[in-house]
């Protein structure tokens, strides 16, 4: 139910909300870089160096998250043994 509420933000341009709400879900939740982004990028509205950022944001994203995935399994402890 909040997923289908959250994706259907994505049904308009994220360039017509105002600017606190525009980056909740750009970066927050992501609604906004999964659906207007990869447009975008077709009809050449964002640069190369832009396309760049975004994948290396994504590429540390994805860094820190393993590393907090790592660290989280290690303090890991059953609760029923």
């Amino acid at each position: 139910m909040i997923y289908r509420d959250l994706i259907s933000l994505g049904r308009l341009p994220i360039d017509i909300y105002k600017e606190p709400f525009r980056s909740v879900i750009t970066f927050l939740i992501p609604v906004g870089v999964m659906i207007s982004f990869p447009a975008k990028a077709m009809i050449g509205l964002i640069s190369i160096q832009g396309i760049l950022v975004s994948f290396g944001l994504a590429g540390i994203s994805m860094f820190l998250s393993i590393r907090f995935w790592n660290f989280a399994l290690k303090k890991y402890t059953s609760a029923s043994s």
